[in-house]
């Protein structure tokens, strides 16, 4: 068995890329009682990095693919909306599925790098990580439920071999979360 962690990024400066003092001090917070973690994944933008750095984890590798963004995606689909809401809206925009397909598959590559009984973390966005959430629910027959994920809130993916077994929510404390800043 191997645990796969699937975490939002930490707050950021808007309308920059960077992460917020905030950011840095809620991304060290949920961090300290992470891991550890034999690979470590997230995008290429700043503020992915920032949050694996600013967790106390280093990162083994950078991916364009997990970082790809329709601009349309967050609206098209309602976000920040519950996982029932953007499963619905996800089913009018086939384009969207294939990107939701496209996330897992990335968020699986991982998986060879983490040995046996061993852990990896992955930082990614709000709408990558609700569409992924619900295509690894749909996969192991689990209800399609719950809000959309806080800053550092997000999956641990329990992996036996190629076969996700279970998927549990990593939420922070109600007077923790904050969706956007």
């Amino acid at each position: 068995m191997k645990i796969l962690d699937i975490r939002r990024h930490s707050m950021r400066q808007k309308p920059g890329q960077h992460l917020s003092q905030d950011g840095v001090e809620l991304a060290r917070r949920v961090g300290a009682h992470l891991g550890p973690y034999e690979a470590v994944l997230t995008s290429n933008l700043a503020r992915a990095i920032e949050t694996a750095v600013a967790m106390g984890f280093a990162l083994n590798d950078i991916s364009e693919e997990i970082g790809l963004y329709p601009e349309a995606l967050s609206e098209q689909l309602e976000w920040p909306a519950s996982l029932e809401k953007i499963d619905h809206r996800l089913s009018l925009f086939p384009e969207h599925q294939i990107l939701a397909s496209k996330q897992v598959a990335s968020w699986k590559s991982i998986l060879p790098k983490i040995p046996e009984k061993g852990c990896g973390l992955i930082i990614t966005y709000g709408t990558l990580l609700e569409i992924g959430a619900i295509f690894l629910l749909r996969e192991i027959g689990r209800p399609i439920e719950g809000p959309a994920f806080a800053y550092c809130e997000g999956l641990r993916v329990h992996v036996n071999g190629e076969t996700v077994e279970a998927v549990e929510f990593m939420r922070l404390p109600e007077g923790q979360r904050m969706l956007s800043n």
